[in-house]
């Protein structure tokens, strides 16, 4: 992240993680300190893609273990 004084690249010195993670930043450069917080969405499209991106891991790794069953011999 960039300072919002100077655009100069920022280190975090600090977080505070929980429902939003909360990061203490100073600049490298002039020395300003800020807060930046990163809220966590969640809606049924994410829920929906990580049931299916779950279902697809572990259909692969039953295919990587066992060979695709599904196929003509």
């Amino acid at each position: 992240m960039y300072c919002p004084k100077c655009c100069s690249k920022t280190r975090v010195i600090g977080t505070v993680a929980g429902q939003t993670n909360e990061r203490f930043r100073k600049c490298t450069v002039c020395g300003y300190s800020f807060q930046t917080v990163e809220a966590i969405k969640y809606d049924e499209y994410w829920k929906e893609y990580k049931e299916s991106s779950i279902e697809n891991s572990l259909h692969f790794n039953r295919i990587k273990k066992y060979g695709n069953l599904f196929t003509a011999s």
